[in-house]
């Protein structure tokens, strides 16, 4: 069982590098009309979020086969339904009006600080959604800095190299940004010292070197990019007078805040919140006009958020082994990539493997988990919510996962040095 799961979990990761090759051929298939058989069945195998669900269907009809029906059932069960809940109800209140206008107040004061420069409104939009992510939760942002870019800047229609670098900085920076304000305690860390650690010394240990190494790589993207960023400057419409914020806006703001700490019983509350939202269509209007609500994308991400928890707790009897025996910088590049892969694959492992070990190795081993969060469109669930609200306007509405990983390698490792220097000279 042990072997063949992760034979199976290998070749979901392999069709998820691939996706984008199956994407291509269902838009040949593509229809203006009607979307036909190929369209729906190419589609299918290159939606990265059913991929680890679609994977998952051999493994549980061998685990059925093998083992029968009882610990099959139990395994299912085994997993922490929370997590994805809560991804759903943060998504769904992240693509409500309310907040997503009180999103933009934020980022429109910010831009008149900056004189309406694209290039510092550009910097100033990733660097200000990496912060709030420890603050409020990472998907809910990553879902509101998302859908803020693709109404903004994205239509400017960049680059290939630019829309590319821009999705990469965005994954890093979520990633490492729960540490900055870490007000919403980060969950690696929390999971893996068991809540031993309070939020003073998450910023001490990481906070302040995440944000020096976020403000570097965005720095060395805005000067890479200039003359281009400058060029986009044409067309870049600029910021009105702040709009005054709502009441409606702050109590959805603080409503959101107050979700992102759900816990036990707080889970209640949210499904309450949650139901609201879907039954009552208000918080979607603007101007007296009836909004879209889609549960498309809070349904999707709970579904790739359950499936991969499945998947990566079938690996721990390699995993553990694996990181236990490798020292040093091996250890870290290894648990940097396995990060990439899944981000739920190591940290079971590392759980079990850190205990008794120096404080040093236990730095290294959170250092490359927290970083390699953002190398893949896999790595987690808010990546996936990225790729899935930025798609349509990347070129071919395809977004390769090989060419971000290109791209998300050398600035999280550009990050991932900055806090291993660091932390090397005592600081």
């Amino acid at each position: 069982m042990e072997t063949f799961s992760t034979i199976i979990f290998f070749i979901a990761v392999a069709h998820a590098f691939f996706s984008d090759k199956f994407l291509k051929i269902a838009h040949k298939f593509e229809a203006p009309s009607k979307r036909g058989f190929a369209y729906v069945g190419f589609a299918f195998l290159g939606n990265v979020a059913i991929i680890f669900g679609f994977w998952m269907i051999p493994i549980l009809l061998y685990m059925l086969i093998m083992q029968g029906v009882s610990p099959t059932y139990d395994f299912l069960h085994s997993m922490d339904f929370r997590e994805p809940f809560a991804y759903f109800v943060l998504i769904t209140l992240a693509m409500t009006r309310p907040l997503r206008q009180l999103f933009e107040s934020l980022m429109i004061r910010m831009s008149h600080s900056v004189k309406h420069q694209l290039i510092f409104w550009w910097c100033g939009t990733i660097l200000f959604s990496s912060i709030l992510t420890g603050i409020f939760s990472e998907i809910a942002i990553m879902t509101l800095a998302c859908l803020y870019l693709a109404e903004k800047f994205f239509p400017l229609k960049p680059g290939r190299s630019l829309s590319y670098f821009t999705l990469a900085l965005l994954l890093v920076g979520i990633s490492i940004g729960t540490t900055i304000i870490p007000v919403n305690f980060t969950f690696l860390i929390d999971f893996l010292t068991q809540g031993k650690i309070s939020h003073w010394e998450i910023f001490r240990l990481f906070g302040w070197k995440m944000l020096i190494g976020l403000v570097v790589i965005i720095l060395g993207g805005a000067l890479l990019f200039r003359k281009e960023l400058d060029s986009l400057q044409k067309t870049f419409k600029k910021a009105g007078k702040p709009p005054r914020i709502s009441s409606r806006e702050i109590i959805y703001g603080l409503l959101f805040f107050t979700a992102s700490f759900g816990k036990g019983n707080m889970y209640l509350l949210l499904m309450v919140i949650a139901i609201v939202i879907i039954l009552h269509k208000y918080p979607y209007r603007i101007k007296g006009e009836e909004g879209e609500l889609s549960l498309y994308i809070p349904l999707l991400i709970a579904f790739f958020t359950y499936t991969l928890e499945l998947h990566a707790s079938l690996q721990a009897w390699w995993v553990t082994p694996l990181l236990e025996r490798l020292q040093g910088g091996s250890a870290y590049v290894t648990t940097f990539f396995l990060t990439g892969l899944n981000e739920h694959v190591p940290l079971e492992a590392l759980k079990v493997s850190l205990q008794g070990k120096a404080e040093g190795i236990k730095f290294f081993s959170y250092l490359a988990v927290l970083t390699g969060g953002g190398l893949t469109i896999i790595a987690k669930s808010a990546n996936i919510v990225a790729k899935k609200t930025l798609i349509e306007h990347f070129p071919d509405r395809v977004i390769s996962p090989f060419r971000h990983l290109l791209v998300a390698v050398p600035l999280a490792a550009i990050v991932f040095g900055l806090g291993a220097l660091f932390h090397c000279l005592g600081l």
